[in-house]
């Protein structure tokens, strides 16, 4: 079966992605990270409740008791832990310390998917990701051995190991929805809920309450809420699960090339040959792996592949 369409799908959700950073940062001025964070997720997730209102599948809104408790770890570990200790690393790390350990992403999700799905790449593809790992470092270190020599590890950096693992233990957990619950039902449900986490621990900070947003604050918001918000988690959740996890995770080393194109394009950052470089490895690593094979997967996990059919994904 042709995964063309699936893996154009990851890449553009990662291309969104990598936009989002400097839309926070347009905003970190005015509103605190963690707030920023459940306001994002909560105008996200009534935007997909509205949506499967206005579609007829007011149905899905109401999981299985099952899919409902699957949701709110989704909303636990994609929204709330990942985020919120992301934001909290970064205070004690440098930015670089912080793109250098998200790049081990797709390495905690293809172990975590060995564990729980039985998922498991050949070694064809354990050398896309190696090799596209090797691209990640020279995006983020400009190609300077010296920077990645003198990495030190802080709890700062502890706290981001932390973090991509609660996303890897998110993309796993969409697994277990796939057969039963829409993308959207099961993206709104853990939106909301993790949103809702954010929103209470953002009350105890005090930067929020003389926030003011002008018109390009308020199109940074929209653009975090609906570009890689709804459209990439839709689509994210949607792709993933026909492609398989391992593979999925790959696709996040795109995020950090697109970045640098982004901050380059609205904030006139610096843009360096190693990183075009970088980044052409980075896909070269992301194609090795996306033509190896899965081998060793688990039963239940081959059923939910198998059946392309399966009106839980198409709703």
């Amino acid at each position: 079966m042709n995964k063309g369409k699936y893996y154009l799908v990851l890449a553009l959700v990662c291309i969104i992605w990598g936009a989002t950073p400097a839309c926070g940062r347009i905003l970190a001025l005015k509103v605190s990270p963690v707030m920023l964070t459940g306001l994002r997720f909560l105008c996200m997730s009534l935007v997909l409740f509205a949506f499967l209102l206005v579609i007829g599948k007011k149905g899905e809104l109401r999981p299985s008791k099952h899919d409902f408790a699957v949701m709110v770890l989704m909303g636990v570990f994609g929204v709330f832990l990942h985020n919120s200790l992301l934001m909290t690393g970064v205070k004690y790390t440098t930015a670089s310390n912080t793109a250098l350990i998200e790049s081990i992403g797709p390495t905690v999700t293809c172990v975590l998917a060995f564990f729980i799905v039985g998922e498991r790449l050949s070694f064809k593809g354990w050398c896309g990701i190696a090799l596209s790992c090797v691209g990640a470092l020279s995006i983020i270190s400009n190609g300077s051995l010296e920077i990645l020599l003198n990495l030190s590890f802080n709890k700062g950096d502890l706290i981001v190991v932390i973090s991509e693992s609660m996303w890897s233990c998110y993309t796993v957990a969409g697994w277990f929805l796939s057969k039963k619950a829409s993308v959207a039902a099961a993206t709104a449900w853990s939106s909301f809920t993790g949103a809702l986490m954010c929103l209470v621990l953002g009350c105890f900070e005090h930067e929020w309450i003389n926030a003011t947003l002008d018109t390009y604050d308020m199109m940074a918001f929209v653009y975090l809420v609906l570009c890689s918000g709804v459209i990439a988690f839709l689509g994210w959740n949607w792709a993933a699960v026909r492609v398989g996890v391992s593979k999925a995770g790959t696709f996040v080393y795109i995020v950090p090339f697109a970045g640098a194109i982004t901050g380059f394009l609205l904030l006139h950052e610096e843009l360096f040959i190693a990183q075009f470089i970088g980044g052409a490895v980075v896909v070269l690593g992301m194609v090795i792996t996306t033509r190896s094979k899965l081998n060793g997967r688990a039963s239940g996990v081959k059923k939910i592949i198998a059946d392309e059919k399966s009106n839980a994904l198409k709703k």
